[in-house]
This record gives C-alpha cells, structure tokens and sequence, in this order.
C-alpha cells in the first residue's frame, strides 16, 4: 500500500480451495457446542454451505432448502450439513436452526471460518465496513477433503445441483 492509499482501496483476496485439497481445521461456536471442534466431524460426508445471512432473500431460501425442503437428506450416518452465518441475528432470531440428526450451524460472526475456506477474504478484518462474502456449498468427502464446491447462482439452480449431487 503506498502513502496516498487506503483501507478501501486495498482489493479483497479470498483463499481458493479446489477439489482435493484437504480443508483447515477450526473451532468456533455452532448450534451444539460453543467450542465445536471441526475435525471431530469426519468419517462421513459433510456439506458446508456458506450462506452468510438468512435475514435476506437469498439466505432464507437457502436456509428453507435444507432445513426444510430437503431435510431428509441429512442423516448424521452418511451425510450432514453445517450452515455458516456470519450474522447474529440468525441466531437471535433463530432463522439457523440445529435439526438433529444432521443440520448444524457454525456462528462465524468474526470471519474465523469464512476466511479460512474463502467466503471472506484473507486482507479485510471485521468491523471495518462491508465485507463482500463469497456465497457458495462445498461438499467433503469423509477424510475431510474438497469433493466438489458450488458457488451460489443467481436463479438460485445451485440448491437443487447441490440436493441432487
């Protein structure tokens, strides 16, 4: 950054995790556990969806996808599901909720996560303004590697091929 730059010119740089790549380990604060650590979830297949927000559109119909529409899918046996909000007031409000067997959330109000998997970028910290998140669903297979990831698309198609998938 030279003199005459700022914070709002620096360009937001978000890690890229492709398909193979084993995923970073965490602890954070989720639905079940106030320290959950993420690497007790392997041996099955887990679908992490970086929702960010229920509070808006987008967010809600992601959320009604699986919590509803599509909630038989998520057993805990072969498959489970951890949302990732960014937004306390999915919590508060309790838009995110935990269904056991199988749906989980992660409260990743501080960008712990969603900068370790890309949804946030690496170079902007929390509280310094909008943050643009990165939308999207990545599937791991039960070592805890990357099989497939889906960004959010406008139609919002990337539901259904992630259901389907």
């Amino acid at each position: 950054m030279t003199d005459a730059s700022t914070a709002a010119d620096v360009q937001p740089a978000y890690r890229v995790l492709q398909v193979g790549d084993p995923v970073p380990w965490f602890k954070q604060n989720s639905t079940s556990n106030p320290n959950f650590s993420f690497d007790t979830i392997a041996g099955r297949y887990i679908v992490l969806c970086f929702y960010g927000m229920g509070s808006d559109e987008v967010g809600r119909a992601t959320l009604a996808s699986f919590q509803e529409e599509h909630r038989s899918l998520f057993d805990d046996d072969k498959l489970a599901l951890f949302g990732v909000s960014v937004d306390p007031s999915d919590q508060s409000e309790m838009r995110a909720k935990q269904i056991v067997p199988g749906i989980r959330h992660f409260w990743d109000f501080d960008g712990t996560v969603g900068r370790l998997y890309g949804a946030l970028p690496r170079n902007v910290l929390p509280g310094g303004g909008p943050v643009p998140i990165r939308r999207f669903w990545m599937v791991l297979n039960p070592t805890l590697r990357v099989r497939a990831i889906f960004p959010f698309e406008e139609d919002g198609s990337d539901r259904d091929k992630v259901m389907a998938y």
